[in-house]
């Protein structure tokens, strides 16, 4: 009989068993160590899922964003506005973070 391998597990099923982890001992460790813990946590994820989301973009020749010469921030702004409307969550995160990038960058 052959054996299947198993399914990879998505980055998705691993934050949520580390967010289970992080409730079931909230009790047993200080608050602050768990505050931590959940913030490393979301940080670690939402970056996998930026980077994931943002590869995709560039094999669909999405690109430039860094640049003000092949992307207005106006049309980021325009972006960011189209994902808010279709609850695109990580495509929020990337835009708002592009923005942020290039308003530090022209200051």
């Amino acid at each position: 009989m052959e054996r299947k391998n198993p399914s990879p597990i998505s980055t998705a099923q691993i934050f949520c068993m580390q967010m289970y982890a992080i409730r079931k001992n909230a009790g047993s460790t200080e608050r602050f160590v768990t505050e931590d813990r959940a913030d490393r946590e979301l940080a670690s994820f939402t970056q996998k899922c930026m980077r994931e989301k943002l590869a995709e973009a560039r094999k669909k020749q999405k690109q430039g964003w860094w640049n003000p010469q092949e992307c207005s921030i106006e049309h980021l702004h325009t972006l960011l506005a189209e994902a808010v409307s279709k609850g695109e969550m990580i495509n929020i995160i990337n835009y708002a973070a592009m923005i942020h990038a290039r308003q530090i960058m022209s200051d």
